[in-house]
């Protein structure tokens, strides 16, 4: 519904509010408070994509990937999540491009790992999902990045009734720091590298409409090389969208979801949505206070930077307020942002109850704060937002990497490179069947019998793939315990150099070719089924980068300099 205080700005598509009417019964219909002596309204539609039957079901059901119900090097799984409601999951790659070996996998965060390798860059890695009745869903995609000379480029899309719908893609980290570009539903990655599970290289993917097949699809541009590339697709959510909650008189519905029921050793991740009917944009303060025994964690928030442009964040990591003053929310448009929290530990079972909070200069009574209270997403009114949480005994403390580095600070050709791994296990029990994968340049060489363990043995090791280490079967004990391997650098006549996304040589200032660098990256796993040890290693991750010596001598690291992990 169209609302303007002058008909002449129904006419010239100029009005004042455009506010979402639901479908009840054959007809749309909304709630609005005419509170001015003349008022004018039309009515307008959108053209959305074929219906497809939709799912009936309360709350979420959530696809998770986990070494039970995905053997590594599978190809497809159906999973059967309740209420009737399945999903039937396909991954495929053109030949002659092929999965690595035991590829896909399970991986940290209940993912599904994707390495690829062979071909060309224009071969397709598909993920299909096949839903049995509509939903709507949310899931995230890992490492979206550039290695070495290889730019991935992801696309996203759902079908419903033989039409293609796209998602709302947006980033994980601030768009700035993130190394990966969203271009319609696309994701493109620029220059910069990541981990596997850090926060610049991951996406949210959201349908809001319900769906009935989610793809994802992988190519890369650049240099193919060995053709080695990878990305993980996060465990899935599934919902049935309730009618959105009427409009304020100013125009504003808020909403807050989370999940359902979790353990109390598991993040809990909320997603907000603002929704501004008003067509000028309208600035809100935000806060959010959860409930004792809980509390949010240290840059998790992430928010469309043009939103909090000229907003004050509080320092809300380890405490249980959040806060955002002079949140922008943009004209005829819903602002989603999110955060995670965490339970103390000890904290009791039992429900976790809040509503988050609002509060606003009334553009039709100016100069009246009003204040405005969150309504849960997946319940039918205004329901506050409940999370069932259930208690774990011998609850375990984060594991740590706390160094990853190299004995150099840059490379020249054929300079033999030792890379140390350093992790801090502070439980009083040790992880074992603990996985590693280790990623560095495709032209490096790894150099036989470098491999070493402080802890005696990692199990089954595999190098045969280029510019990767695997290892798996191996124990993390208690306390602190290095792993050190080395790498070889290329002679001069293999050095790979820079290249933009269509394969042009990068130059520097002198126009001359910029040498690769060394890129390394770790990640940890667990081959446990046991959600609160995966959560414990699952940030167990990090990568750094070397650049080549432009000088004659490459220059000794400061060994009592501690080294930035990039998260």
């Amino acid at each position: 519904m169209l609302v303007a205080d002058d008909p002449a700005k129904i006419t010239s598509n100029n009005w004042d509010q455009s506010i979402p009417m639901t479908y009840y019964e054959g007809g749309h219909q909304t709630n609005y408070v005419f509170s001015k002596k003349y008022t004018y309204i039309s009515f307008a539609a959108e053209q959305l994509p074929n219906t497809c039957e939709g799912c009936e079901f309360s709350g979420s059901k959530k696809l998770e990937f986990t070494n039970a119900n995905w053997a590594g090097g599978d190809l497809s799984n159906t999973y059967d999540l309740g209420d009737g409601f399945t999903a039937e999951v396909n991954t495929s790659i053109e030949s002659p491009s092929v999965f690595v070996t035991n590829y896909p996998r399970a991986s940290n965060f209940n993912s599904l790992s994707e390495y690829r390798r062979g071909g060309a860059g224009t071969n397709k890695m598909t993920t299909k999902v096949v839903l049995s009745k509509a939903a709507a869903a949310t899931f995230e995609i890992y490492e979206i990045d550039r290695r070495d000379t290889k730019y991935s480029d992801v696309e996203v899309y759902g079908i419903c009734g033989g039409s293609m719908v796209s998602p709302t893609l947006s980033y994980v980290d601030k768009a700035s720091n993130s190394s990966y570009t969203i271009i319609g539903n696309h994701a493109r990655a620029n220059r910069l590298t990541t981990s596997y599970t850090a926060k610049r290289g991951r996406m949210l993917v959201e349908f809001e409409y319900p769906v009935e097949e989610i793809y994802v699809v992988h190519t890369y541009t650049g240099s193919a090389g060995a053709g080695y590339k990878k990305i993980g697709i996060g465990s899935m959510e599934f919902v049935c969208p309730q009618p959105l909650p009427d409009p304020t008189e100013d125009g504003l519905i808020f909403t807050k979801q989370g999940p359902d029921s979790i353990l109390t050793c598991e993040e809990v991740n909320y997603t907000f949505r603002i929704t501004n009917t008003n067509c000028a944009a309208y600035p809100v303060n935000f806060s959010d206070v959860l409930p004792a025994g809980m509390k949010w964690v240290s840059g998790s928030l992430s928010v469309n930077d043009t939103a909090v442009a000229s907003s004050v964040i509080n320092s809300y990591g380890g405490s249980n307020t959040l806060s955002i003053s002079n949140l922008i929310v943009s004209g005829a448009s819903m602002l989603t942002f999110r955060a995670s929290a965490v339970f103390d530990m000890g904290a009791p079972t039992g429900a976790y109850s809040n509503r988050a909070n609002i509060t606003y200069e009334s553009v039709i009574d100016p100069g009246t704060n009003v204040s405005l209270q969150s309504c849960d997403r997946l319940t039918p009114g205004c329901e506050p937002t409940i999370t069932n949480a259930t208690e774990v005994t011998d609850r375990p403390e984060f594991l740590q990497l706390s160094e990853f580095r190299a004995d150099i600070d840059c490379y020249k050709e054929d300079k033999v490179i030792t890379v140390t791994v350093k992790i801090n296990n502070p439980n009083s029990f040790a992880f074992s069947g603990s996985d590693m994968d280790i990623s560095y340049n495709e032209e490096f060489s790894f150099v036989s019998g470098s491999l070493s363990y402080t802890a005696g043995s990692l199990g089954t090791i595999d190098t045969s793939e280029a510019g990767t280490i695997f290892a798996e079967g191996f124990t993390i004990p208690s306390g602190t315990s290095s792993i050190t391997f080395k790498v070889k650098a290329p002679q001069k006549s293999a050095l790979a150099y820079l290249k933009d996304a269509d394969g042009n040589n990068i130059l520097d200032e002198d126009g001359e070719p910029i040498v690769e660098p060394l890129n390394v990256s770790v990640n940890f796993g667990s081959a446990s089924d046991d959600i609160c040890l995966q959560t414990a290693i699952s940030s167990l991750s990090g990568s750094f980068e070397i650049p080549y010596c432009l000088s004659k001598e490459c220059v000794i690291s400061n060994r009592n300099v501690t080294p930035i992990i990039k998260r």
